[in-house]
């Protein structure tokens, strides 16, 4: 639903893998910073914050990539023109 939903909407494929590829991207860097800090600072990291980090990070970055592109959405309605994402269009 997170790829298919944005992408019906903003009647842009772009626009329903933009949640996703960020995500992504922070996931990936978060749990590389995070299992620095456990080897540098001993500490010992369970599985269990992997599990919640994950399910926590897709909720919340995924609302929150789907505000910023109703917000551009509707400044682009309002008509300024001066925000275009080359990629959207």
């Amino acid at each position: 639903m997170v790829l298919v939903l944005p992408a019906l909407i903003f009647r842009s494929p772009f626009a329903g893998l933009l949640p996703i590829a960020s995500v992504g991207l922070v996931y990936t860097m978060a749990s590389s910073l995070i299992a620095l800090a456990g080897k540098i600072f001993n500490f010992k990291v369970d599985q269990q914050l992997s599990i919640i980090f994950t399910v926590v990070l897709f909720g919340i970055g995924t609302d929150y990539i789907l505000f910023l592109l109703f917000r551009y959405r509707e400044r682009l309605r309002s008509g300024d023109h001066t925000v275009r994402l080359w990629l959207l269009h």
